[in-house]
């Protein structure tokens, strides 16, 4: 992922991230290798409580100022999070990327963050079953 001064519903896509081969899974893939799902829904817990909050808006409003401080008291759980090694620094990066006051500028751009991370715990989800299903077989 680019982590270029775009907002996020131009550069994440879900035809790039939604399929099993795409963005998301890669992600989920990484993070499940050595991290456990528990950090990622904390944040994930976060988005979803903001985005009931923005239910109704028009994709097209700005983010209210109150609502981007509150997305932005994120990064600092992520780093916590990769400083205690509970997950990667490539997650805590593209996550402080995608959180950033140039990716973050409409609800829709996160609508789009909160589909992504969907679709990473989903994928996670998956993986984690597979897993466990190879463990039982062998």
């Amino acid at each position: 992922m680019t982590t270029s001064a775009q907002s996020l519903s131009k550069r994440l896509k879900p035809e790039n991230f939604c399929r099993e081969d795409g963005d998301a899974h890669e992600t989920a893939k990484k993070f499940l290798e050595k991290h456990k799902v528990a950090q990622i829904r904390k944040v994930f817990g976060v988005l979803k409580e903001i985005h009931r909050e923005l239910r109704g808006s028009n994709k097209s409003d700005k983010i209210p100022a109150e609502v981007k401080n509150r997305l932005l008291l994120v990064v600092p759980q992520l780093a916590y999070a990769y400083g205690r090694d509970l997950i990667p620094k490539e997650f805590y990066a593209e996550m402080k990327g995608y959180l950033s006051d140039d990716s973050l500028v409409t609800v829709e751009d996160f609508e789009v963050l909160v589909e992504y991370l969907t679709a990473v715990l989903a994928y996670q989800k998956m993986q984690e079953v597979e897993e466990k299903k190879k463990g039982q077989s062998q």
